[in-house]
């Protein structure tokens, strides 16, 4: 059996018993590397993928030691599915699968045997794990905190190695997952490079400055008027908001939108109290300076996350069009009321086609409990959790998706209906 992302100097790498070049049958007779192309399953890695090891990296190491490692790194280290709309990488902890947990126990025990190897974890997410302009940024941010997480986890069992971590961010559509390879000591100290000038980088001090609470003091709305009053930040979210304008200024082409939301109880002018806030934080970060374009838009209480104010990347033209329809005055904001003041909770309603039937399944809260098709028409469930919300209310492996809470997605693109997918799923509470 051969190695994977490892390859000796002398030795055949695929431990065939002949040396190097010398009546070896296997593809590794001319010094070649190794690649996931030998191993029944995987796909060879794409020249965009960076490399899987260096080749002396294993010269001193046991041979029975190199065979163990190199059948434990073919596994990936898959993570727990998340909650994109409360989970934050630059503060939150990714979770391993059972799965993973398991394999990574398997990987720690071989590098325990051989402390002088140097590994390397790259950290991938879905291609559609988060989408919009700030996309590229959170989806590396979330690859760097799943790759750290494994290495940190690799060193609370006692591994002595020398160990990097890297996030590549949407590189496919396998999902998120780890990959780990044997690497030079060199390499090692460049993929921690990198990771640091990501770290470093506009996009990401951006992203996380976003990310940053602006809390506000508490009203009754039974005598507080929108209209007339003000709210009062909280003392961090005072700090909060200089950390965001100073990024901010690094680029003023950069536009932004500020999405506010009330707390509970429900009220009238909940909408109007979302709304206010997020113009009261868009006129402060002016007040400190900053020239981009700013939407503002109040949403009132649609969830049980509380009262805040969520800032996010967007498209100039956005800005407009969002400025557009509230300047049209009371009745944008009465639209917007009125959805607020429906008592429902929001769902998603998803028409399949299940053989030659057509079935209505309406799902009400996060996890969805189902896995769609990745990069592939017709959308079809691919997977189901176990007991999950979706197997419990009739969902089956092959349904295929015919629209989105009414909406055909007859003659869509996968984008479009990810995107409608995703956009509906987000607007569910969690359970």
């Amino acid at each position: 059996s051969c190695f994977a992302r490892v390859s000796l100097v002398s030795h055949c790498s695929c431990l065939c018993d002949a040396w190097m070049g010398n009546n070896c049958t296997c593809k590794h007779g001319d010094n070649q590397r190794d690649s996931d192309e030998l191993f029944p399953g995987k796909e060879a890695p794409k020249a965009a993928v960076p490399g899987t090891g260096d080749i002396d990296a294993f010269k001193d190491v046991d041979l029975s030691v190199q065979y163990e490692l190199a059948q434990a790194l073919q596994t990936d280290l898959s993570f727990v599915a998340i909650d994109l709309s409360t989970f934050d990488p630059f503060k939150d902890k990714p979770t391993l699968s059972a799965a993973g947990i398991e394999q990574l126990s398997k990987i720690a025990d071989v590098l325990k045997k051989a402390p002088e190897t140097c590994i390397r974890v790259f950290g991938y997410v879905g291609v559609h794990t988060y989408v919009g302009p700030a996309a590229t940024a959170n989806n590396s941010v979330l690859a760097l905190a799943q790759a750290r997480h494994v290495r940190d986890s690799l060193q609370k069992m006692d591994c002595r190695n020398m160990i990097a971590a890297k996030g590549i961010g949407a590189a496919d559509s396998k999902g998120c997952r780890c990959e780990l390879a044997v690497c030079s000591a060199e390499e090692a100290s460049q993929f921690d490079k990198e990771a640091a000038q990501m770290e470093n980088s506009f996009d990401y001090r951006l992203a996380k400055a976003l990310r940053l609470d602006l809390p506000f003091e508490g009203v009754d709305l039974k005598i507080f008027d929108p209209d007339m009053e003000k709210s009062e930040f909280k003392p961090e979210a005072l700090e909060n908001l200089k950390r965001m304008a100073g990024a901010l200024q690094e680029s003023p082409s950069t536009a932004v939108c500020i999405d506010g939301y009330s707390g509970p109880p429900r009220h009238d002018n909940c909408v109007k109290l979302s709304l206010a806030r997020a113009r009261q934080v868009r006129a402060s970060l002016v007040e400190l300076g900053c020239v981009n374009k700013i939407a503002a838009k109040g949403y009132g209480l649609v969830d049980d996350r509380g009262p805040r104010c969520e800032l996010y990347v967007t498209t100039p033209e956005e800005v407009d069009r969002i400025e557009a329809e509230l300047a049209q005055g009371g009745a944008a904001v009465a639209a917007l009321a009125e959805v607020n003041e429906v008592p429902e909770a929001p769902a998603l309603n998803i028409l399949f086609r299940h053989q030659s039937n057509e079935v209505s399944i309406v799902l009400k809260y996060r996890p969805l409990g189902l896995t769609f098709t990745d990069d592939t028409l017709p959308v079809q469930i691919t997977k189901l959790a176990g007991g999950g919300q979706a197997e419990q209310l009739g969902v089956k492996i092959g349904m295929e998706v015919l629209a989105v809470n009414g909406e055909s997605v007859d003659g869509l693109q996968f984008k479009a209906i990810h995107e409608m997918l995703h956009r509906g799923a987000m607007s569910l509470p969690s359970s």
